[in-house]
């Protein structure tokens, strides 16, 4: 993965009074997610997605070159693109 450009994963998650942040392993902030801003299985889910997200790719990347359906190999092709910055 030598261009990747996002922040490095594993991110984790720290709970704070009122949100929840997503932090690097050397707690630099990635994201917060507000208690308030949704209900509470909203509020775990949106945390554990945004958590997970470098390990997400990551896999993604691994098994789209092994993919042999080409309408599933095209959308996992699109959906990369979108989530590093790519053109589609």
């Amino acid at each position: 993965m030598s261009n990747v450009k996002h922040t490095p994963g594993p991110w984790h998650i720290n709970d704070g009074k009122g949100c929840r942040w997503i932090e690097t392993s050397t707690d630099d902030i990635i994201a917060r997610v507000y208690k308030d801003a949704c209900s509470k299985e909203r509020f775990e889910a949106n945390s554990r997605l945004i958590q997970h997200a470098p390990d997400m790719i990551d896999a993604l990347k691994d098994a789209h070159a092994h993919i042999a359906d080409d309408q599933l190999r095209t959308r996992i092709g699109n959906l990369i693109a979108k989530a590093t910055g790519g053109v589609k």
